[in-house]
């Protein structure tokens, strides 16, 4: 058996249908700044921290590491856990270890005996080594 439907019914059924049209949602937050989250570009050479791991919350130990130099895009870095330096990509160092404590500038013997070497030129640029 097929069910027709009258015009009458057709018309209290638009009357009750509703219009729904989208919106669009306004506020919320601003995108993420990543300004603030590579840290470790920012450090000078020679600086001493302490970062601890951002992916294992329950590792309580922090690991020491100094800034030993820079490159374009990579900081080299030196920890008493490895004899061999570190080469470290900043941002992608950053998503996986936080700074935990700045430790100030540590410079070993033989920078500082490099520093005294150094020419000290009139302009106030860097100098370079002599050797």
């Amino acid at each position: 058996m097929i069910k027709y439907k009258s015009p009458q019914k057709e018309e209290e059924e638009e009357k009750d249908r509703v219009d729904w049209t989208p919106r669009i949602i306004t506020g919320g937050k601003e995108p993420p700044d990543d300004e603030g989250k590579c840290w470790l570009e920012k450090l000078p050479i020679g600086n001493v921290f302490i970062a601890r791991d951002k992916t294992n919350p329950s590792d309580y130990l922090g690991r020491l590491f100094r800034v030993a130099s820079k490159l374009e895009n990579t900081v080299v870095l030196n920890t008493p856990e490895h004899p061999s330096p570190l080469y470290a990509i900043p941002h992608i160092f950053c998503r996986k270890w936080m700074m935990h404590e700045d430790l100030g500038q540590m410079i070993m013997k033989e920078e500082e005996e490099n520093d005294s070497d150094r020419i000290q030129p009139d302009n106030g640029e860097q100098g370079s080594v002599v050797e």
